[in-house]
């Protein structure tokens, strides 16, 4: 069954553009590499209500390929240069999910 990992976090107010410019410098350049390993897609949300909170949702061929790549050094080394920029405030809210139907436009 297919996953959605879902990561929300709070930024420090008016560094939304800044935290959506780290994600593309660190987390797409490294999840390009995850194509063909289990990784799907991803998409990057802000809320409209409560601007500088965002979600990162990622999707997985499934749990296994998931836990593997969160397993993986340079996963881990990702997320350390992700976090060494110091946009959140708190911690984050994750929360992985199965992908129980899905109806994409052409």
């Amino acid at each position: 069954m297919r996953v959605a990992r879902l990561w929300t976090i709070v930024v420090k107010e008016g560094e939304d553009k800044k935290f959506a410019k780290a994600l593309e410098e660190i987390s797409v350049p490294f999840l390009k590499t995850r194509i063909g390993k289990g990784f799907l897609g991803m998409y990057l949300l802000r809320n409209r209500v409560i601007s500088n909170e965002i979600t990162y949702i990622t999707l997985w061929q499934s749990n296994h390929s998931l836990e593997k790549n969160l397993a993986s050094k340079e996963w881990k080394d990702a997320l350390k240069r992700f976090e060494a920029r110091g946009f959140q405030i708190g911690e984050p809210r994750i929360i992985h999910s199965d992908i129980m139907t899905t109806l994409e436009s052409g």
